[in-house]
């Protein structure tokens, strides 16, 4: 234990500080999403495997449904993803390395403030490093047991996300492309680690077979569409720089491409890790060039690998005593983090500067509140304007209209041109005042307690669905094939109200309307405010009985 004591403090202090951090925002609606989908345990769902049900229903099964609950398994499952970094650096690289690898990554924004929320890749994330662990091992002794090992781990890590397949794609071209490793292709053992994974991932082929494929489908043409010939590639390459620490990022890389002797040897862990790691981030870079749709923090098992050798770097250049540059750049790297945490905590409390939030996308909502046709043509001019701060935006709407149509409908542009969820802050801050206000606005209707919350995000409806009392489901318009918990005709036969944003309700409603063959009764607004921003606007409705 004395051994590791540097990375338990690092670790321990890692798990504090963002303990602490969560004290003052609420878990994200994407998280919550995921939360209902551990209310309701499925073989399969229809954007992912149910890894991630499991895992958050492990933590509230104990615990409850509870912020706690939540934040607590967000934490105990990034500390994991550290704490096998640091593992496997330690038993491959040395403890120097090991402790280089684990003062990286926590530098790094995505494994810091990223580490704040509970998020799909976190399970996928520790059997993607099993995985790889199992592989170094298995080059290292020749021991089919590894394997073994593998097939399992990387079976789980297939029921976490779909793309644990690059992992077999990568250790299969890894083998390829190294002649003293090509014998391996010929070992039954490697293919009855296939067949296991295969096994392990059934229920969620199950799942499809009985959905008309709805989840490979989806996938299938999420990895077709996206923007034009190279624009994904500029947004993937930048975001993932900057999301991965745009020093370490540059810097890793570099002296990959330095230090590239060192791999010559394809049975090396150092070989394998680099192999493995990088092998994603060529194909999601290949994958963006082409326009198809790329996230920069899919580059997360790339960084991980990364960090990892960028550890070992760092440990022999302290041994070959460039010890002065090392402690500059820690130093620099500790600094940066601690700043940006700072700053983040400042935001959220009082925030400083004014994200841009106005932009005109929807006009339909101007009909509704009165707007004649000529003032909404001349608006119409403004609709692929980005999203501007309130000063500029009205400036633009100033050149447009007559002084007095601005003095007359200024108030109701600016509150369907804002869209609060353009700070990144809001979506995680202000959920229990909502809740408040919007059971004050249920109780006032007589419709307290509700069955089902319907919105066009399945986020937004997740989120009331978490902080009401009596915790109705929720129903995605955007996707009806994620209802799996609300059928049509359950929410159309029980209480269930709408929540919509001022500027796209009209759009919304004529959806619902249309999809349910019912009309809607106005209830009234939901306008929180708090630290000095606007957090959430929006509208309710009643889904009228029969």
């Amino acid at each position: 234990m004395r051994n590791h004591a540097i990375a338990i403090a690092i670790l321990s202090g890692h798990l504090v500080v963002l303990l602490f951090l969560d004290l003052f925002i609420n878990p994200h609606p994407d998280m919550l999403d995921h939360w209902v989908w551990s209310r309701h345990l499925s073989l399969s769902y229809y954007e992912h495997p149910p890894m991630v049900a499991l895992a958050i229903r492990l933590f509230t099964s104990m615990i409850g449904n509870s912020e706690f609950a939540l934040e607590l398994a967000a934490q105990a499952y990034n500390i994991s993803i550290l704490a096998l970094s640091y593992a496997i650096c330690y038993s491959f690289f040395g403890k120097r390395a090991a402790i280089f690898c684990l003062i990286l990554l926590e530098s790094i924004p995505y494994y810091l403030l990223g580490s704040v929320f509970l998020h799909i890749d976190q399970p996928f994330l520790i059997f993607w490093l099993l995985n790889l662990y199992f592989l170094c091992r298995f080059h290292q002794t020749n021991s089919n047991k590894w394997l073994i090992l593998l097939g399992i781990t990387a079976g789980l890590g297939a029921l976490s996300k779909y793309i644990t397949i690059l992992f077999y794609i990568g250790l299969f071209l890894h083998l390829l492309s190294y002649k003293e490793l090509r014998h391996h292709l010929k070992n039954p053992w490697l293919y009855l680690a296939g067949c296991i994974s295969l096994l392990i991932f059934t229920p969620v082929l199950l799942w499809n077979y009985q959905n008309d494929w709805v989840s490979f489908r989806f996938q299938f043409k999420r990895g077709l569409s996206g923007s034009p010939l190279g624009q994904n590639f500029i947004f993937f390459t930048l975001g993932h720089l900057f999301l991965f620490s745009l020093v370490w990022s540059w810097w890793g890389l570099y002296q990959l491409w330095n230090k590239r002797k060192a791999f010559v040897m394809g049975a090396q862990p150092e070989a394998v890790v680099l192999f493995i790691s990088i092998f994603p981030l060529f194909f999601f870079s290949a994958m963006s060039l082409r326009g198809s749709i790329a996230d920069p923090h899919w580059a997360n098992v790339a960084y991980l690998g990364i960090m990892m050798l960028s550890g070992r770097v760092l440990g022999s250049m302290w041994d070959a005593n460039q010890r002065s540059f090392i402690k500059k750049m820690v130093g620099g790297g500790a600094f940066l983090n601690i700043a940006i945490l700072i700053v983040a905590f400042i935001y959220i409390q009082h925030p400083f500067v004014e994200i841009p939030q106005y932009q005109l996308r929807y006009y339909s909502a101007f009909e509704k509140q009165g707007v004649p046709e000529e003032v909404i043509g001349k608006l119409r001019t403004l609709k692929r304007i980005p999203p501007l701060r309130k000063e500029e935006f009205l400036q633009r709407v100033a050149a447009l209209l007559s002084a007095e149509e601005l003095q007359k409908y200024k108030t109701v542009i600016l509150k369907i041109a804002r869209d609060p969820n353009f700070d990144p802050v809001n979506p995680a801050i202000g959920w229990e005042q909502s809740t408040a206000e919007l059971l004050a606005l249920l109780e006032e209707s007589k419709l307290n307690p509700i069955d089902y919350i319907i919105s066009k995000e399945f986020q937004l409806s997740s989120a009331f669905s978490f902080y009401l009392p009596n915790q109705p489901w929720p129903y995605s318009l955007e996707k009806p094939e994620r209802n799996q918990w609300s059928s049509m005709e359950d929410v159309r036969n029980h209480t269930s109200i709408l929540v919509c944003k001022p500027h796209s309700c009209s759009r919304v409603l004529r959806r619902a309307k249309k999809r349910f063959e019912r009309d809607f009764s106005y209830l009234g607004e939901i306008t929180t405010n708090g630290n000095g921003r606007l957090i959430r606007q929006l509208e309710v409705y009643h889904l009228n009985p029969n």
